[in-house]
């Protein structure tokens, strides 16, 4: 039996990783645990650890990524997933209209020299 674990975050964040991985009922590591990342817009991404060294990580500079679905598999085995040293956090990146403002204000403040 393979169950997905599901993060959900609202409203939604820019950057999400950790240690994530695939265990087996003793705890033992199990090598591919798929990730699949959702964006807010719909769109996916995913990703594979290899165990619990891995370090995940997913970065959207467009949409917000709304949720994060683990799932480890491998055939004939149980997996469970699991997730340490979860790390989440919002992206500083300026709106296009911003970037033209400081253009523009780098560019008077040449003028005046």
């Amino acid at each position: 039996m393979n169950v997905a674990a599901t993060f959900t975050f609202a409203p939604g964040v820019q950057a999400v990783g950790g240690n994530i991985f695939g265990t087996s009922v003793d705890f033992s590591s199990i090598a591919n645990a798929k990730i699949k990342v959702t964006l807010a817009d719909g769109s996916a991404y995913i990703g594979y650890s290899s165990g619990p060294a891995d370090f995940v990580g997913f970065i959207s500079d467009g949409a917000a990524i709304s949720s994060m679905t683990i799932l480890a598999t491998k055939p004939s085995v149980d997996v469970y997933v699991a997730a340490d040293n979860l790390y989440f956090g919002v992206t500083a990146i300026p709106a296009p209209g911003a970037v033209a403002l400081l253009g523009l204000a780098a560019l008077a403040s040449r003028r005046r020299r």
